[in-house]
């Protein structure tokens, strides 16, 4: 029988998104609402999705999932008045 290489997938810890994530996501759509990718009409929410689904299959936690979902809140939102 042939083993199957060890992937982030079939490695990594399952983690529980609760209630703090759900909010930092709204929060970040929020913030982020009518802003899309540079030269796409793709929603800016859709990396900020895909940077927290990368943290988490590969082995990062609720809070480093809630890091990548408001990363670039503060850059692209500005600071004042969160």
């Amino acid at each position: 029988m042939d083993a199957k290489p060890a992937t982030a997938a079939s490695t990594a810890k399952s983690v529980k998104l609760g209630p703090r994530f759900l909010r930092a996501f709204n929060f970040a759509a929020e913030k982020h609402a009518g802003q899309t990718r540079k030269a796409s009409t793709t929603p800016y929410i859709a990396h900020l999705m895909g940077v927290a689904s990368l943290v988490l299959e590969f082995g990062g936690d609720e809070d480093l999932a809630i890091a990548a979902l408001l990363h670039d809140v503060v850059e692209d939102c500005g600071g004042a008045g969160l």
